[in-house]
């Protein structure tokens, strides 16, 4: 059974069993940061920092019993800069934790995380070359419909609303 097969479930499982049985890589795990810390360090909120948590992208992370709060290291941190990158460009939090247990099983691994990065680069490509065309559209509009407004309104608009003259009237009337 390939890696991509596995159900959540059995990653999990076999992402605690390599922790538990010590993992060759050389990683930095002495806990440091609180969650509010390591929130601040990534630049996500808190909530989020504790649903990946739950959702076992932090390996290492360890609690402190006698404050019931977790204890992120250097080693989740890294993680956690990887998550953050492979969750904005799309990555199911299934794929996330499979990239980990892939990165913890080690070298035996990185043509599969090599082959995963690369098909998302493509994806992004992909993904910014169709903003940049909805960019284009959209300035387009901007522009139609800024000289659409000045050709009918002229330059009354100011802030708190829009103001435009009444046709026939003279006086002026607010929409909104």
């Amino acid at each position: 059974m390939t890696n991509k097969e596995k159900s959540d479930a059995e990653i999990i499982k076999e992402l605690d069993s390599i922790i538990e049985n010590g993992i060759s890589i050389d990683y930095d795990t002495k806990p440091k940061y609180t969650v509010k810390e390591l929130s601040k360090k990534l630049g996500l909120s808190s909530h989020t920092i504790r649903f990946y948590d739950k959702e076992h992208l932090f390996p290492f992370v360890k609690r402190d019993v006698s404050n019931d709060e977790r204890l992120f290291s250097d080693a989740d941190w890294a993680f956690g800069k990887l998550i953050k990158c492979l969750r904005q460009i799309g990555l199911s939090i299934h794929d996330c934790r499979l990239f980990i247990l892939d990165t913890l099983i080690g070298d035996d691994t990185v043509k599969e995380r090599l082959l995963i990065l690369v098909n998302l680069q493509a994806s992004l490509r992909k993904q910014i070359h169709e903003l940049q065309e909805a960019e284009r559209d959209l300035q387009y509009k901007i522009r139609f419909f800024s000289l659409t407004c000045d050709l009918l309104v002229g330059p009354k608009i100011q802030l708190g609303g829009f103001f435009h003259e009444s046709k026939g009237r003279g006086s002026q009337t607010r929409a909104s």
